[in-house]
This record gives structure tokens, sequence and C-alpha cells, in this order.
């Protein structure tokens, strides 16, 4: 009769052999004569002159309703230190009417400065969305042109800086830009 040791460790100790042998006999996953590029997509995107448009098109999309949330904004704080320096002389009916005229306000600039944040943050995303995939084309044509077997991106915890193929990513971010 078999201990209850030995029987929990029969299906663990046939996993380590089945491991162990694969490993044994298992071919190495690169060869020496791999080549292998490394991309910083952080530094890419930073250098894009892509990116510098899409901060453009943002600006020219919603500069304007920025300005315009900024300046409702300012005359609500008009309205409030009006109120709180004549709010003591005006009649019960001028200040009641005052309040309810600035708490409308008030919601009226948070709900535009929600709508605004929510359309910004929605095209903000596409625009990068476009520039990544502009990215990736440029990474995918040098890869097939420098005769690359793989390139990689993020979560690379070191590689030398000879492998570092960003500069001509952004080379070609800047061929294609132009």
């Amino acid at each position: 009769m078999a201990d209850k040791n030995s029987i929990e460790r029969g299906p663990f100790l046939a996993l380590w052999m089945v491991v162990a042998s694969l490993a044994l006999t298992s071919q190495p996953v690169a060869s020496a004569d791999m080549k292998i590029g490394v991309v910083n997509l952080a530094r890419a995107i930073e250098s894009a002159p892509q990116r510098e448009d899409a901060e453009g098109t943002l600006e020219r999309e919603f500069g304007n309703r920025e300005r315009n949330l900024l300046a409702q904004q300012r005359s609500l704080g008009g309205l409030e230190e009006q109120l709180t320096r004549d709010g003591a002389v005006m009649t019960e009916q001028q200040r009641v009417s005052m309040e309810k005229d600035i708490n409308k306000q008030r919601r009226e600039v948070r709900r535009a400065l929600e709508e605004f944040r929510e359309d910004l943050r929605v095209r903000r995303v596409e625009l990068m969305g476009e520039l990544q995939r502009t990215i990736l084309v440029a990474i995918r044509e040098i890869g097939k042109k420098e005769k690359y077997d793989l390139i990689i991106s993020n979560d690379v915890i070191f590689a030398g800086e000879h492998l570092d193929i960003t500069e001509l990513v952004i080379k070609r971010l800047r061929e294609v830009h132009n």
C-alpha cells in the first residue's frame, strides 16, 4: 500500500520528467545568424512628425471650444464674485435670481466641459491609433527591406544598442510624412 506522500508526488514527478526531457531534447530557439531589431515605440511616437500633425489637428478641432469654455468659466467666476461682493445689498429676490442663474450656468459649464473632455479623448485615441498604425507599417517595411527575422518593441527588459532600430523607424516616418 502506497503512502499519501508517494501518491501526491506521482503526478508532479511525471510532469517534471516530461519538462526535463523536453528541455534536453529541444532545439535552441534562436540561432546566431538571426537578424533581430528592437524598437522603442514611445520614442518613435514622440519623435514622429505625424504626432505633431495630430497635435495640430486637435488644436484646430478643439481650440475654439476650449477657449469658449474658459471664457464661460471666467464669466461664471465673475458672477460668483459679484454675488459675494453685492449679495448683502441686493434684495432677496435679486439675490435668489442671481443664485439661480449662477447654478444654471455652473451646470451648463460642467456639462459642456464633460462633453468637451470626452470628445477630445475620443479624437485623441483615434489620432493615436492612426499614428500607431503608421508606425507599424514603417516597422514592417523596414523589416522586409532590411530582411529582419524578428522585430520586437514593448516589454523588452534589455537589448543591446546594436539591436535598436528606432532611429530607422523615425527616419522612415519622416520620409513618408514628406
